[in-house]
């Protein structure tokens, strides 16, 4: 286990470097450096353990909850949010949003379909307080979707949550457009399974500039940030180009640095990332990706082996809470890590500056 211990001066400590700095009076540079120099035993590559076909995970089964009689809590609801009711009677009228009461409290449904029409999986929401659930036995491959009138449309719009697809629905009536011109898909949470199921279904999506690594089984490169600029500065629609323009300064600006590929081996069992020496501007943007590649890490997990626990540590946790941006994507992802079997821990030494951190304190 790696411990020692000097019995004649009462000294012990843990690790080949303590004990070189206590015993043998190496400075700390020294003795890294000493360290290095040593020849390891050969030792045997790792393996990963074959799963056993007689233990494969078996998925609940669904239960879909029942309805209500009426949906009159659930309209007023949506509605309070800002959804306009034209489109709540539809999803309504297509069974894929209705009124369930559980506990005595009652809850919006979003029904998830698979491409027959059947329900795969149902979200719940609660219309008091900030309840949000997923019921047993969801397939995560099947998100809250709105089809378009024109089985031909090319252009899908993805948003992270059900309600977000309402209101972007709700945002095109209010422009007088044609709110049913394109396909909505929810993905409900950071999860892409959905979307790459959707993809699937729908070949008629082309405009997708990540769609040959879905084709490929993500076995070739991974489109970066600066392809997606180049695409989007080449779509017809307006809301393209404004994103483009938002993006330009990662893209292509002062702030480019992690719009090209890694030259990191992502697949290694053990990966640092050092932005000690990144300026004040460009931290908070690395903090970003890495959050982002840790969420990756755990929806992956969940994935491959839904009974494997994920545990996550951020060592001096302070540091991610001092950017607004950075604070503000831990404190989702922290939620959202248990909805994966993944547990979250916070390590600091300055407890009073996390706790003084409105965010953290939450």
């Amino acid at each position: 286990n790696g411990l020692w211990h000097w019995y004649s001066r009462g000294i012990g400590g843990r690790g080949a470097l303590n004990y070189l700095i206590q015993v043998k009076g190496m400075d700390f540079v020294s003795a890294v450096r000493h360290l290095c120099e040593l020849e390891l035993p050969a030792h045997a590559p790792f393996q990963p353990v074959k799963k056993n076909p007689q233990h494969e995970y078996e998925r609940k089964p669904f239960l879909q909850p029942l309805p209500d009689s009426n949906a009159e809590t659930v309209v007023q609801y949506l509605k309070r949010r800002g959804i306009d009711g034209k489109i709540l009677k539809y999803c309504i009228n297509q069974g894929i949003l209705y009124q369930t009461t559980r506990s005595g409290y009652k809850n919006c449904v979003f029904i998830g379909m698979d491409s027959e029409g059947k329900p795969r999986s149902a979200s719940l929401r609660g219309c008091q307080g900030i309840f949000r659930g997923e019921c047993a036995g969801s397939a995560k491959r099947y998100g809250f979707c709105i089809p378009p009138k024109n089985t031909e449309t090319d252009l899908a719009e993805v948003y992270e949550a059900p309600i977000d697809l309402l209101s972007g629905a709700t945002l095109h009536l209010m422009k007088g457009h044609d709110w049913r011109q394109n396909h909505y898909v929810s993905l409900g949470g950071l999860n892409y399974v959905a979307l790459d199921n959707y993809l699937e279904n729908h070949p008629e999506i082309h405009k997708l500039i990540y769609k040959p690594l879905i084709k490929s089984g993500y076995k070739i490169a991974c489109p970066t940030l600066t392809d997606l600029y180049n695409d989007l500065k080449e779509q017809p629609h307006e809301r393209a180009h404004e994103i483009a323009l938002a993006l330009e300064l990662f893209a292509t600006g002062s702030m480019n640095m992690f719009a090209h590929p890694t030259n990191v081996d992502m697949s290694n069992r053990l990966i640092c990332f050092n932005i000690q020496s990144l300026g004040d501007q460009l931290k908070p943007v690395a903090m970003l990706s890495m959050l982002e590649y840790i969420n990756t890490c755990v929806m992956s997990n969940e994935r491959n082996d839904p009974k494997a626990a994920t545990w996550v540590y951020f060592d001096e946790i302070y540091l991610l809470l001092r950017d607004k941006l950075s604070s503000q994507f831990l404190y989702t992802s922290w939620k959202r890590f248990r909805k994966y079997n993944a547990y979250a821990t916070g390590i600091t030494q300055n407890v009073q500056d996390c706790l003084s951190n409105d965010t953290a304190y939450a």
